[in-house]
């Protein structure tokens, strides 16, 4: 189970991208919420063996963000445990 939970805004691109290439660990696992998927970023996760789910989503929707987040978090932690630790990056260029 992964110790650590990363949860970053707009991570599809720019900074965010940046940041969520530097969370890419084996013992991670790194939520990327953003208006689109990135293939390169799902690569260096896939050659890190780092966990790394991306959600394309537009955050100009934030109670069905919130609604999502709520119920994977509740889902995840009963499948997998509770993590050590977790951080949550909001990049996200507008809101």
């Amino acid at each position: 189970m992964p110790k650590h939970l990363y949860i970053i805004t707009g991570a599809s691109r720019g900074l965010g991208f940046a940041m969520a290439q530097q969370c890419l660990q084996t013992d991670h696992l790194v939520l990327c919420i953003s208006r689109s998927e990135n293939s390169e970023l799902a690569a260096q996760a896939k050659a890190a063996a780092c966990t790394l789910e991306q959600w394309p989503l537009n955050l100009d929707h934030g109670l069905e963000a919130a609604a999502m987040l709520s119920q994977w978090l509740t889902q995840h932690g009963r499948a997998s445990g509770a993590f050590q630790s977790a951080t949550l990056i909001n990049n996200a260029a507008l809101l």
